[in-house]
């Protein structure tokens, strides 16, 4: 074998075993960043998936609160038509009673 041959057989050899190391690197390399960008979307979906859960229970919370708001303004509502009520049959009472006490007065003095 001549010299150059050998030297052609040697830089074949280490070429594809370079090339073959690149390999490996290249493609550790590339699944390394799928694996931490799957990490990163899967993170990002548990996070959305929290917040979506948390805004639903918020919502719950917010309705049931409107609920009970529309109920206690109907309460309110009547309780104040109750007491316009009771000041029209106070106002009554009054003046029958100012009535009644001078009927009683006029016939004090009367007798």
């Amino acid at each position: 074998m001549e010299p150059t041959t050998i030297w052609t057989v040697l830089i074949t050899l280490i070429t594809i075993l370079g090339s073959q190391g690149a390999w490996k690197y290249y493609s550790k390399r590339a699944e390394h960043k799928e694996s931490i960008e799957d990490w990163g979307r899967e993170e990002c979906e548990q996070r959305v998936n929290s917040l979506e859960n948390l805004v639903e229970e918020y919502r719950d919370i917010v309705k049931r609160y409107q609920i009970k708001n529309e109920e206690l303004t109907k309460q309110v509502l009547k309780l104040t038509e109750e007491v316009a009520t009771l000041r029209v049959e106070v106002r009554f009472l009054k003046d029958h009673n100012g009535n009644t006490r001078k009927e009683v007065e006029e016939n004090k003095k009367g007798e």
